[in-house]
């Protein structure tokens, strides 16, 4: 072959894959526009990434049961997500009677790792 002809034949297979061609006819269809919103998922307190992992309102509420203590008696109650010792936690803080509650609780299980009550 010709170096002439080899660079067309180069040049033509090129453009082929360049085009988006392939080898095949192009055809005057309609794409399809999918309709479906796409989420994407966040660890936030109000959420979970896993059908396992416990909520943070479930979290709140075995911190509450732990301390025997009602929401309506607490103040400054916030949860929040953590990690300790490499677990991913919920941090369950709040004061209520004269206390200050501490309770980390892990975010898939809803095990009790850690709590702590001082006097506030």
């Amino acid at each position: 072959m010709k170096r002439n002809d080899a660079f067309a034949v180069l040049l033509i297979g090129g453009m082929l894959i360049l085009s988006g061609c392939g080898g095949k006819m192009a055809t005057n269809s309609t794409p399809t526009v999918s309709t479906t919103p796409t989420v994407t998922s966040q660890a936030t307190p109000t959420g979970n990434d896993n059908a396992t992992d416990i909520t943070a309102e479930k979290a709140k509420e075995m911190a509450l049961t732990k301390a025997g203590v009602k929401e309506s008696d607490t103040y400054e109650l916030k949860v929040e997500t953590g990690t300790e010792n490499g677990r991913r936690v919920y941090e369950v803080d709040f004061k209520a009677g004269g206390h200050e509650y501490e309770y980390d609780i892990d975010y898939s299980t809803g095990e009790i790792i850690q709590s702590q009550v001082n006097v506030d």
